[in-house]
């Protein structure tokens, strides 16, 4: 379902998100899982993140050919294991902000996630990449939505 998307200063964008357990129900993740593909793929966007449609659980959403060449993906739970010192600087938008903003990245990433909810629940061991240029800046944004973090510096 077509969810709204929260405007800051909404206090939800700016809590930091609790990671999915294995405990949590199935059917309330997949409607979480089929709300952020069905509200971003209404807008113009790259990537949208549980927080932004409400749902404050580590969890977002990337638009085919941004990650992945061929296919959308959902990241669970995701770690920054580490960061390249190399640093970009680009302008960057988002949904839930009515400005564009400078922002500085790193141009490097190792991360660990989840793409599928039943991984956590039948313990399956996190993926494990590195990202570099766009893909990584769009992960970082993501990410810090999870954290309570938005690109405006609050």
């Amino acid at each position: 379902m077509i969810k709204p998307i929260l405007q800051y200063p909404d206090p939800i964008l700016l809590t930091p998100s609790k990671p999915l357990e294995k405990t949590d129900s199935i059917d309330t993740i997949n409607v979480l899982l089929t709300d952020l593909y069905d509200t971003a793929n209404s807008i113009e966007c790259v990537g949208l993140a549980a927080p932004q449609i409400g749902i404050n659980l580590q969890v977002f959403y990337i638009k085919k050919g941004f990650l992945r060449k061929n296919s959308d993906i959902f990241i669970i739970n995701p770690i920054i294991i580490n960061e390249s010192r190399e640093h970009s600087i680009i302008q960057e938008g988002c949904q839930s902000l009515d400005e564009v903003y400078i922002k500085e990245r790193p141009t490097n990433i190792n991360v660990k996630y989840y793409t599928d909810f039943y991984d956590i629940r039948a313990s399956f061991k996190p993926f494990n990449i590195t990202l570099t240029g766009f893909p990584a800046r769009v992960f970082l944004h993501e990410f810090d939505h999870l954290q309570g973090v938005l690109i405006n510096g609050q």
